[in-house]
């Protein structure tokens, strides 16, 4: 609500929530980092679907919120105008950042369905050409963002 708030007064333009976990949330012992090393344990794969599922609810409120809330300076709603990344790190429990899971939502994108890009696994895009088009819609006139190869064909803006 705060970070709806936030958008709604123009207060600011970007902003980081990094989802806490304290022992003892959702019945579970034991703290997010020993549960993200899972070593494919059911009982720590389990814990982190609890854990991810309350994260992607909370995303899932944020746009709610946002949409519907008219977004005076630029039309449409807030969520048209906000673009909302959630991810993590790493995609596994061994720090590999390989196929990692990302959700890109709102922020004048075309959107609405899964994406592996590419397809072929040997070919996959570094999540910096992601953060890069996001950059450019956001209005920067950059052409690089870390080790990034270029933007994501086939992420258009509506």
């Amino acid at each position: 609500e705060l970070m709806a708030l936030a958008i709604e007064t123009d207060s600011t333009r970007v902003m980081t929530l990094a989802s806490g976990f304290a022992n003892g949330d959702f019945g579970l012992q034991g703290g997010y980092h020993g549960f993200s090393h899972h070593g494919e344990r059911p009982d720590h794969t389990d814990a982190l679907k609890k854990i991810e599922g309350n994260q992607i609810a909370q995303m899932s409120y944020l746009i709610d919120l946002l949409k519907e809330k008219e977004d005076p300076l630029n039309g449409g709603t807030l969520f048209d105008n906000t673009m909302i990344l959630f991810g993590c790190g790493m995609a596994t429990g061994t720090h590999s950042c390989r196929n990692m899971p990302l959700v890109l939502a709102g922020g004048g994108f075309k959107l609405g369905e899964h994406c592996v890009m590419p397809a072929e696994d040997p070919h996959r895009l570094k999540a910096c050409n992601l953060l890069l088009s996001m950059l450019q819609n956001f209005g920067l006139e950059i052409d690089r963002f870390g080790t990034s190869t270029g933007t994501l064909a086939g992420l258009e803006w509506s």
